[in-house]
């Protein structure tokens, strides 16, 4: 249920916006819904790997640091949700485009997803099950 849930209130959306609101927790949101993340996470392609949380702030020999929600949002710009499959958070853009956020621990929650309207919760219990909350 909490996973029809999730690909029912995405398809076709964009991400509206991303933030990296506090160390090590980013929100990325679809309209009106949106992800907390505190697990790593990356934006991968069938050939490369894009972007990833690790790298904001990063110099890597450039000119300036790495802005890692300039970059994620440029990526995905337009791009609309094409599926959800869940475990790992797999989120399937058009164009062969994947947002993954990686569960790392069988105790810690990687993720939850709720609405701004809405007093639906789902959120993600470490080992990768769903919980529901209404």
């Amino acid at each position: 249920m909490a996973q029809d849930l999730i690909n029912k209130s995405l398809q076709g959306k964009c991400v509206t916006k991303i933030d990296n609101y506090t160390q090590g927790m980013w929100q990325f949101y679809f309209d009106e819904w949106y992800f907390i993340v505190s697990a790593p996470w990356r934006l991968v392609n069938a050939e490369a790997f894009l972007i990833g949380r690790n790298d904001d702030g990063q110099w890597y020999g450039l000119t300036e640091p790495v802005n890692t929600t300039t970059r994620a949002t440029d990526i995905l710009h337009g791009r609309k949700v094409a599926s959800v499959p869940t475990a790992d958070l797999r989120v399937l853009f058009e164009g062969d485009l994947e947002w993954q956020v990686l569960t790392d621990s069988i105790g810690y929650e990687p993720w939850n997803f709720s609405g701004k309207t809405s007093n639906i919760n789902i959120v993600a219990l470490g080992g990768g099950e769903l919980s529901l909350w209404y």
